[in-house]
């Protein structure tokens, strides 16, 4: 069995092309990993809150239009640019490994 230092070894050993090609396979995997949560959790009404939230701000007008992958592409996100935080934070779906 290899041992996560020895594949750390090789990945290093690598050329750039090969060392290219493991890092797509290993943001595949992590988006595949990713959609299978977002599923899981979907399914089990984890995200049910974020509908209601989109609900009541269309029921009080402040929904606001998602920007399109054109605008977010010339998005500024530097420091001092980035759109205000929200004014209160979110807990992570149980379960989740991610934190928001």
């Amino acid at each position: 069995m290899t041992t996560a230092d020895e594949v750390k070894q090789a990945v290093l050993s690598l050329s750039e092309p090969e060392y290219a090609k493991i890092i797509d396979w290993l943001h595949e995997l992590a988006e595949e990993a990713w959609d299978r949560e977002i599923e899981a959790d979907s399914k089990a009404g984890r995200l049910d809150f974020l509908a209601a939230e989109a609900l009541e701000a269309k029921r009080q007008g402040t929904l606001r239009v998602m920007p399109s992958q054109e605008e977010w592409a010339v998005c500024d996100l530097s420091p001092g640019n980035a759109p205000p935080a929200t004014t209160r934070s979110r807990p992570a779906p149980s379960g989740s490994r991610r934190s928001w």
